[in-house]
């Protein structure tokens, strides 16, 4: 996301007055329930003396093309999704790489979160070009200090609201979501606005492991004047026997994860999820789902249920297979996505890969079509 697009959006008066009168970050443990709101969090992640807009570092990330199939570089379908697009993307930078979570509002200009505590921006370049320029810098705590630890740094699912610009991620081990204010840029410090503590976790119904927990996370439709707890769905990796462990918020706002389950074709484990509105029979919950085995290798489905329903009563209907592949097709460890919706009513699907900083993994940025108008389900 440009900063610049929000920045009037930003500085409109309510948020500047709660600037002003910045409160303290509540509660001595960084993981503290809180019910703030989207203005107490800006005031809270950029304090009153905090530059405004600071950038990261610019790196230089080469961009290489890739055809869906490498044997049949005409290929273009998986199940009811139409291949748009592939990229390997490369940096020399050592933060580059381990990106979980993506994120856009317009399907040209990114955002992505790496799982040793980086967040990275970058704009498409243009058709033929070979090399971008992205902008990264650590993410930061409460107290304003970079993420370093890797209990506190394992950034997983990613969420940007184009209201009030709040960028939201979700983190493993120490199990929470922190939302960032874009008013300061790379010094925006962590605010937590959700704590995945044992008595919320325990409607899961199982144990869920340090590096099992929320890898998805998503925006509900909702009142941005309310607790931005509030509007969060956030899926765990770790399945039940019912299907991935998806949560609703509860009538305080705290994430419930009692009762949603979503479906897992083929064994596949929940890795993203998105809330897509502007489309033809209303909104979408889009869910990206990750396999790995020695033998088959990586295998990836792409999942939509219809949501419905209002604030504090919402349903999803059937989920749909919308389209899985694996090798011999472009592949990798697909663990973001980001959705953006074009006015014919097109859901733009884009997929990430968390390469783990292996010389044997690559970092793939890929876009599918999906026009929600199309009949049928496919396996592929």
């Amino acid at each position: 996301m440009r900063p610049t697009c929000l920045l009037p959006l930003i500085l409109g008066a309510g948020l500047l007055a709660a600037c002003a009168g910045a409160p303290e970050v509540p509660g001595a443990s960084p993981f503290a329930p809180t019910g703030l709101t989207a203005a107490e969090v800006t005031a809270l992640s950029c304090p009153p003396g905090t530059p405004n807009l600071v950038a990261g570092d610019a790196i230089p990330v080469s961009v290489t093309p890739l055809p869906l199939d490498p044997a049949d570089s005409t290929e273009r379908q998986v199940g009811v999704l139409r291949f748009a697009g592939a990229y390997a993307l490369e940096a020399a930078d050592p933060r580059f790489g381990g990106l979980s979570g993506l994120a856009t509002v317009d399907g040209v200009s990114f955002t992505a979160v790496g799982d040793q505590g980086s967040l990275l921006r970058f704009t498409l370049p243009e058709p033929g070009a070979s090399t971008l320029t992205a902008q990264i810098y650590a993410l930061r705590d409460a107290a304003g200090d970079p993420l370093d630890a890797k209990w506190a740094a394992d950034a997983e699912g990613l969420a940007q609201d184009p209201v009030t610009g709040l960028t939201l991620v979700s983190f493993e081990r120490a199990h929470r979501v922190l939302a960032y204010s874009p008013v300061c840029g790379a010094l925006a410090r962590g605010v937590p606005v959700a704590d995945l503590d044992p008595t919320v976790l325990a409607g899961v119904g199982r144990a869920v492991g340090e590096n099992a927990g929320p890898e998805a996370l998503a925006l509900l439709p909702a009142p941005t004047e309310g607790p931005v707890r509030a509007r969060l769905m956030i899926g765990l990796e770790q399945g039940t026997a019912s299907g991935a462990a998806v949560s609703l918020p509860a009538s305080d706002g705290r994430p419930d994860f009692r009762s949603l389950r979503l479906p897992q074709f083929d064994g596949l484990l929940l890795t993203a999820l998105e809330v897509v509105e502007g489309l033809p029979g209303g909104p979408q919950v889009i869910g990206l789902h990750r396999g790995y085995d020695p033998l088959r290798g990586n295998r990836i489905a792409v999942t939509a249920s219809a949501l419905t329903g209002e604030p504090g009563a919402w349903q999803l209907g059937p989920t749909r297979l919308l389209g899985r592949w694996e090798r011999p097709r472009t592949i990798d460890n697909f663990e973001g996505m980001a959705v953006a919706v074009s006015r014919a009513g097109i859901a733009h699907i884009h997929l990430i890969s968390d390469n783990n900083f292996s010389d044997d993994q690559r970092t793939l940025l890929m876009r599918f079509d999906w026009d929600p108008r199309a009949s049928g389900e496919a396996a592929g």
